[in-house]
């Protein structure tokens, strides 16, 4: 183990611009097993917190009207969202195009997601197939054109560990960015 965290000569070293020494610590006490999560949604581990907000809506509304929500009766959805979804959305976004919707298209967006969520009803392997992409594409990009996802600051300091790994998040949001 030595030499995997050792000194500048470390793997550690070579591979992160930070390097991060505690990933090999443990050894022997700490397993894998005890930290695997596993994903609801197929998609971006950014796009989730939406979507479980997004389906307690619809849950909501549901229980409320007696019906389904549709893509008719969303007019906007304005996301305030972390660093990390806002950054996912804008290095996603210039790969993108309206001719066709991909399922790595819904897995990093937040808005298609929400799409296939209304014109499918769920996000799953059937609803994202080929097919089902290709039959709703339409529905799908209207709800996507109604919704907006905004860094929101004060939510990306919620989120834990960031100091731990020699981050302060204030320095990200200098300059108003």
């Amino acid at each position: 183990a030595e030499d995997i965290l050792g000194d500048e000569n470390g793997m550690l070293a070579k591979i992160a611009t930070r390097p991060l020494p505690f990933v090999f610590s443990g050894f022997g006490s700490a397993w894998t097993t005890s930290s695997l999560a596993y994903k609801l949604y197929p998609g971006c581990a950014y796009v989730d917190t939406p979507v479980d907000a997004f389906n307690e809506i619809r849950e909501a509304f549901a229980a409320k009207t007696g019906r389904p929500l549709t893509v008719d009766d969303v007019s906007r959805v304005h996301v305030a969202a972390t660093l990390f979804t806002g950054g996912m959305e804008g290095m996603a976004a210039p790969y993108r195009k309206r001719d066709r919707v991909t399922p790595v298209d819904v897995n990093f967006s937040v808005g298609l997601s929400f799409g296939v969520l209304l014109a499918c009803g769920e996000i799953s392997a059937s609803s994202l197939s080929a097919a089902s992409l290709s039959k709703n594409r339409d529905a799908i990009l209207s709800v996507f054109d109604r919704v907006t996802v905004e860094q929101a600051p004060e939510l990306t300091l919620e989120v834990g560990g960031l100091a731990d790994l020699g981050i302060d998040p204030m320095k990200l949001f200098e300059g108003g960015e």
